[in-house]
């Protein structure tokens, strides 16, 4: 699968726009953001590529 370079720009504005959010409510980890997503989408439905940008806020 090949990213363009638009693709990648708004994925880094989506990730730094979700760490100030993450920041503003104060979280710490993974399992509180999972905590959020899952209470508005069961964890069936949640593929890889959501836990794995849960993890990226705070590498």
């Amino acid at each position: 699968m090949v990213i363009s370079e638009d693709d990648n720009k708004k994925m880094d504005k989506d990730l730094n726009d979700a760490k100030v959010l993450v920041e503003h409510l104060r979280l710490t980890d993974r399992n509180q953001v999972l905590d959020i997503v899952e209470k508005y989408i069961p964890p069936k439905y949640l593929s890889i590529k959501t836990v794995a940008f849960a993890e990226a806020l705070f590498v």
